[in-house]
């Protein structure tokens, strides 16, 4: 079985845009690797996995994790994850808990993300995992680190 996946490289000018504070992984070459329109938004990425097997992966790493010192500061990630009508897919964080995108839970297919990030955490990690076996679309928008 061949992998087809874009290089990290490929997503460089998706990494200026402020609205994508994150660094893809792995992902599919299903799609081309740029933002677009979709579903009532704009600056929209899409990623499809690998394989059945292999997730698309993408990483949130903050400097500002290393600058907060001894302050109490808490942290959130805040995103947009998507999925076509009528599809379905799992969100990992950490590898760990999950949360499913889907009809079931999202509101005009977008559901909001939010993770509570802790002082020690270096890196979050997000997988956009099938469900059932089956190869879909995830749609990814408005990543952001809130500092409070």
């Amino acid at each position: 079985m061949q992998i087809k996946a874009w290089p990290r490289i490929s997503f460089k000018e998706i990494y200026k845009n402020p609205l994508f504070d994150a660094v893809l992984v792995h992902a599919g070459r299903e799609v081309k690797p740029e933002l677009i329109k979709w579903n009532c938004m704009d600056q929209v990425l899409v990623t499809t996995p690998m394989s059945n097997e292999r997730s698309v992966t993408i990483e949130m790493r903050n400097k500002d994790f290393e600058e907060w010192g001894n302050e109490e500061i808490t942290a959130t990630i805040s995103f947009m994850a998507g999925h076509e009508k009528g599809e379905s897919w799992k969100l990992l964080i950490n590898g760990k808990e999950h949360i499913l995108v889907g009809d079931s839970n999202s509101k005009h297919g977008w559901v909001k993300v939010k993770i509570p990030v802790t002082k020690g955490m270096r890196w979050v990690n997000l997988e956009a995992a099938n469900t059932a076996g089956k190869s879909t679309r995830n749609y990814w928008f408005d990543f952001k680190m809130e500092l409070r």
